[in-house]
């Protein structure tokens, strides 16, 4: 028997949490449905971390190329089991080929597209499965799956422009701190002779130069037992309920990249839940879905308090403006869509909108990177090259 996490709706539309033992997933599954329960999630809370799979992890374009090429194939007309067989054999990953191959097995055992898909959480998410079933139901698989292949590719867009954005500045300050260590640990010592009969009238700079590397060189195994003692405890809390809240309010207030993280979640939470709307999908399950998405435990608080609100019938206008991180835009947008009814359509372009300001940040953030990590980088090499300097100004004006 195995136990499986669950997060699940009951009749009254109230959300319950909780375990369950099964021999399998599908076991798990019917027991739930049984019961008159509407599943949200249900997995395994034991994961294989085979190196195989790490290598073979599906990413965002992945599942973006899934939805574009069965969205054609479905809107060309041809049957879904057999253009998942075609999506199958053009697959390249490993997790992606037997995840499809086990969904179009089940296909073939009779049950539904999105309720194969739930058996496989680990590849295809809440939101896929969710449309899916809108899908389906409303007989417009296909532009659904057109619609999903669209999200997929944008949001892989953003990560890798993210990713461009971070990886050269990253880079240059590790180098640069590479670098500097090994001077300080191996190059310094050369002066701490000459400079040792003069230790009472070294500059200050120098005295903490040649602290740092004596430090270095003759205790480095503690500074190594330190250094990574100190990252694991960083690594803990930040997977602690505290922990991740302290960081992910960091993220969204730090200086440069904040208001940049924060338009980023803005623009998928419109967009993710516009387009979920624009499925069919009811806009509870469309909430839970789009929290599922959000990364930032200050945003998931807010999205609770919305699907609180909502699940009174009220609007969720007000937890989004008492907030305090959703723009008034976000807010305002929202309730001209309730009172119009087109709530769906005016998410969707306000997403478009806040994906367009990131984009515009993002070129201005890579422009502005490089003079600050210049100012960095050469703030440390100035104070390494003064305090190597001042004590020969020293010795010179001695004489």
């Amino acid at each position: 028997m195995t136990i499986f996490n669950y997060r699940v709706i009951d009749v009254k539309g109230q959300y319950q949490e909780g375990t369950i033992e099964a021999d399998d997933i599908k076991s798990a599954a019917m027991r739930l449905r049984e019961q008159g329960l509407y599943i949200v999630r249900l997995n395994n809370n034991r994961k294989n971390l085979t190196l195989a799979n790490y290598f073979s992890s599906v990413k965002a374009i992945n599942l973006a190329n899934f939805s574009q090429q069965l969205g054609v194939l479905v809107n060309a007309g041809i049957p879904l089991v057999s253009a998942l067989e075609v999506v199958e054999k053009q697959s390249d990953i490993n997790k992606m080929h037997k995840s499809i191959k086990a969904v179009k097995e089940s296909l073939m055992e009779g049950k539904n597209f999105h309720e194969s898909l739930k058996q496989h959480p680990d590849i295809f998410d809440s939101m896929m499965i969710n449309m899916i079933q809108a899908g389906e139901l409303g007989g417009v698989l296909g532009k659904i799956l057109a619609k999903l292949g669209e999200h997929y590719e944008r949001e892989h867009e953003v990560r890798e422009k993210v990713k461009a954005a971070l990886t050269y500045p990253v880079l240059v300050l590790l180098i640069s701190i590479v670098a500097i260590v090994f001077m300080i640990a191996f190059i310094l010592p050369v002066f701490a002779g000459m400079l040792g009969e003069m230790s009472t009238s070294l500059p200050l700079p120098t005295k903490i130069v040649l602290s740092i590397s004596s430090l270095l060189r003759n205790y480095w195994y503690i500074n190594i037992i330190v250094v990574f003692a100190l990252v694991i405890s960083l690594l803990l809390y930040a997977r602690s309920a505290g922990g991740k809240k302290v960081v992910d309010e960091i993220k969204i207030k730090f200086p440069l990249l904040g208001n940049l993280h924060q338009k980023v979640i803005v623009a998928r939470f419109c967009r993710t839940l516009g387009i979920l709307l624009g499925a069919g999908v009811p806009i509870l399950q469309a909430l839970e879905v789009t929290t599922q998405t959000t990364a930032n435990t200050v945003f998931i608080e807010v999205l609770h308090k919305c699907r609180d609100v909502v699940m009174d019938g009220k609007s969720m206008v007000k937890p989004l403006l008492d907030s305090n991180i959703f723009p008034y835009m976000v807010a305002h947008m929202v309730k001209v869509g309730e009172e119009t009814g087109s709530l769906d359509i005016l998410l969707i372009q306000v997403g478009d909108y806040f994906q367009r300001e990131v984009d515009r940040e993002m070129d201005n953030l890579s422009n502005l990177i490089e003079p600050v990590m210049i100012i960095i980088v050469g703030g440390m090499v100035g104070f390494l090259v003064m305090s190597m300097v001042l004590p020969m100004f020293t010795i010179i004006s001695s004489f």
